[in-house]
């Protein structure tokens, strides 16, 4: 699911374009975990001044990702090993002009469509009018169950497991906390 934007020398024949794309798509989905479907790719084509790589020469391709954090340094360092094999066998890039850069962001930083956050959590949310044609069996429990103190809330989900719901929440009140502890000590120094 990673939004992968790649920019390739111009003038490639359509083969070579599917050759680069279909490389870096099979090496995310073997490396990282993401299910078949999720292609998400923007691949830019242009002159060879305009795709500077540290001056090297001849077929070159720079890429960078931008997912969901949370994959370990080792799957991103897998990923970066497929990726070169990949390309250098089809359409044949030298692994030394492949640069690849990720970023990571947050799951309220994603949206597919309908204006609709996929990955957070919308108590009174109708998760049927907001489907993706991701498999859904490759997904977490669309409907976590949270137990409360007064009774049982069922919280709608788009993707986002039980146990990041609970963490986030910790992390929310140790922040908040702090934050309070902060106020109380510049309150308590003023007062002296």
């Amino acid at each position: 699911m990673p939004l992968v934007n790649i920019s390739i020398l111009s003038g490639k024949s359509p083969e070579y374009i599917k050759a680069v794309g279909d490389g870096i798509n099979s090496a995310v989905i073997e490396t990282m975990g993401f299910p078949q479907d999720d292609r998400y790719q923007i691949i830019h084509q242009l002159d060879s001044e305009q795709l500077q790589l540290q001056g090297r020469d001849g077929d070159r391709v720079m890429m960078h990702l931008v997912m969901r954090a949370g994959r370990s340094n080792e799957s991103k360092q897998a990923f970066y090993k497929k990726v070169v094999e990949n390309l250098a066998v089809n359409p044949g890039i030298p692994p030394e002009n492949v640069m690849i850069t990720l970023s990571e962001n947050h799951d309220i930083d994603w949206s597919f469509r309908d204006g609709v956050a996929r990955f957070m959590v919308y108590p009174d949310a109708d998760i049927t009018k907001h489907k993706q044609t991701t498999d859904t069996a490759t997904l977490p429990s669309a409907t976590p169950t949270v137990t409360t103190t007064s009774g049982t809330l069922v919280a709608k989900t788009y993707g986002q497991p039980k146990e990041l719901l609970l963490q986030d929440y910790l992390i929310g009140v140790v922040v908040l906390a702090l934050v309070g502890l902060v106020f109380w000590g510049i309150r308590q120094s003023g007062k002296e």
